[in-house]
C-alpha cells in the first residue's frame, strides 16, 4: 500500500505533465483547431456562454423592453439599467418626462371622471393627484425651491414646514413681504395728493423752484 505522500507526489507530477502537454499541443495559432483528449477522469467545464445562452439572455432583455413599452413606463422603473442612466440628473430627467408625458394625461382623465361622477358639491370638494414626491429633487433643490416661495410671500413658513414634514411653529403663519418689490397701486404716480409731491424733490432731489429759472428783472 502506497503512502499518502507518494500519491500526492504522483498527482503533482501528473498535473505538470498535463500542463506541459497541453501547452505543447494546443497553444498558439497553429494548434487552435486541434481536439484535446482529457485523461484520468478530467472533465471539460465551459467558462463562457455559447451562442444559444447568449441569445436567451438577449431575448430576456428584449422582453423587459417590451413590458416597459406596453405599460408606457421608463426602463429605470423596472430596474433595467443597461441602456439608460441610473444615477443623478439622468434619473431625475427621466422621472420628469415620465410624469409630464406619460402619467399626467391619465391623471387628468381620472380627475375629470372623479369630478363628474363622484363629487356632488364641486364648489366645496376638489379632486387632485399629488405628484410632487415623483418630481421632487434632491435636498439642495428642495431647499432652494421652498426658500424662493417663502421669501416671495407665496407660501408661509409653516406651510413650507408642513410640506417638508416638520411641525408648525408659533409666529410663522404670516407670509413674508419682499421689500424690493411692490404693486402698481403703491407706485408714486398712483398715490394720493399728499404723497404725489414726492415725485419732485424726493430723496433730496431738486425741487420745482430749483429747476425753473427766475425771470429777468430787466425785461
Amino acid at each position: 500500500m502506497r503512502c499518502r505522500d507518494c500519491r500526492e507526489a504522483d498527482e503533482r507530477r501528473g498535473v505538470r505533465r498535463f500542463k506541459s502537454q497541453w501547452n505543447a499541443n494546443f497553444s498558439g495559432l497553429g494548434n487552435a483547431s486541434k481536439t484535446p483528449i482529457l485523461e484520468q477522469g478530467a472533465k471539460f467545464e465551459s467558462i463562457s456562454l455559447d451562442s444559444e445562452e447568449a441569445q436567451f439572455l438577449q431575448t430576456r432583455e428584449f422582453q423587459i423592453e417590451e413590458i416597459a413599452r406596453w405599460f408606457d413606463v421608463p426602463l429605470v422603473l423596472l430596474h433595467h439599467m443597461t441602456k439608460t442612466s441610473s444615477w443623478g440628473t439622468g434619473v431625475e430627467a427621466i422621472m420628469l418626462a415620465f410624469v409630464r408625458n406619460n402619467l399626467m394625461p391619465w391623471l387628468s382623465c381620472w380627475t375629470g371622471a372623479i369630478r363628474r361622477d363622484l363629487i356632488l358639491a364641486p364648489n366645496i370638494y376638489e379632486a387632485a393627484f399629488d405628484v410632487e414626491p415623483l418630481i421632487a429633487g434632491d435636498s439642495k433643490a428642495q431647499a432652494d425651491f421652498f426658500s424662493r416661495l417663502v421669501l416671495n410671500g407665496i407660501l408661509t413658513r409653516n406651510e413650507a414646514r408642513e410640506a417638508l414634514g416638520y411641525n408648525p411653529l408659533d409666529g410663522l403663519d404670516d407670509p413674508l413681504v419682499p421689500t424690493n418689490t411692490t404693486t402698481p397701486d403703491n407706485m408714486p404716480n398712483h398715490r394720493s395728493d399728499d404723497t404725489a409731491s414726492a415725485l419732485i424733490g424726493h430723496n433730496g432731489g431738486p425741487s420745482i423752484s430749483d429747476t425753473v429759472p427766475e425771470p429777468d428783472d430787466d425785461n
